[in-house]
């Protein structure tokens, strides 16, 4: 289910902040390409890709540790080895340039794929014009940057050990979903609805994003025993979310 459009509200001023930190993902996309290569399109790891998440995205184990520098072994290609094929590693030592803290902002706009980066744009696009003109653009900035840090301390809570960096937007946005969800529950939401045919349907905007946390629940769930965490930070979406609607409820009593 993708959401691509909702009621059309029309405001006397634009949505700035929401405009800016789309145009800010994207410079910083496009560094990431022009650094690291074009497979960081294509979701593709490499030497420079690397290099860049683990400088400036959020490394739990450097905060639990106090280290601001970390030593990885990463696959660069594969070769043959007594008639196996077999991994070809280099090692890595990576120094963050900024405080281990201050990741918690440079991680919050860096995205792992061109994929990843167009999804969380779409949705912070389509849900929040109408937060930011709930809570007004000073309001909005501090609340999407709280709930983005909120997130990634859930997720270090639960992976403090963890020498993976975290990046991406979507745990502030899952804050900004939370929020849409307790400010504008019976909003008209348009989605994209994909199984064996793609159909575009209207629905309520609890139902689509009690969806996206249910989504999210279920695949936590499908994560219990395993010991190493999934590629998608569930931790750090639940979080955001609930950072969210913990805001805006008590918005709501002010």
């Amino acid at each position: 289910m993708i959401p691509f459009s909702d009621a059309t509200t029309h405001y006397q001023s634009k949505p700035a902040v929401t405009i800016a930190l789309i145009s800010i993902n994207t410079v910083i996309f496009a560094l990431q390409i022009l650094f690291g290569g074009i497979g960081m399109i294509f979701g593709e790891s490499g030497i420079e890709s690397s290099q860049i998440f683990h400088r400036w995205g959020f490394i739990p184990a450097e905060i639990s540790t106090g280290q601001t520098r970390t030593y990885i072994t990463i696959i660069t290609g594969y070769g043959i080895s007594q008639g196996q094929i077999v991994p070809m590693t280099t090692p890595l030592d990576v120094a963050t340039p900024i405080s281990d803290w201050l990741t918690l902002l440079s991680s919050m706009f860096m995205h792992s794929s061109g994929l990843h980066f167009a999804g969380n744009m779409l949705y912070l696009w389509v849900f929040g014009d109408n937060v930011e003109h709930r809570l007004g653009p000073v309001k909005y900035t501090m609340f999407y940057l709280i709930c983005g840090f909120v997130a990634a301390l859930c997720h270090w809570f639960f992976f403090q050990s963890s020498v993976v960096p975290l990046i991406g937007a979507s745990g502030a946005i899952s804050g900004v979903l939370g929020a849409y969800f307790l400010l504008y529950p019976y909003n008209r939401v348009k989605v994209l609805f994909m199984f064996v045919f793609i159909t575009a349907l209207e629905l309520q905007a609890m139902y689509v994003l009690g969806f996206y946390l249910l989504l999210q629940l279920y695949q936590l769930l499908g994560t219990v025993g395993v010991s190493n965490q999934t590629s998608v930070a569930l931790w750090a979406h639940i979080g955001g979310f609930a950072a969210g609607l913990t805001i805006i409820a008590v918005y709501k009593k002010l």
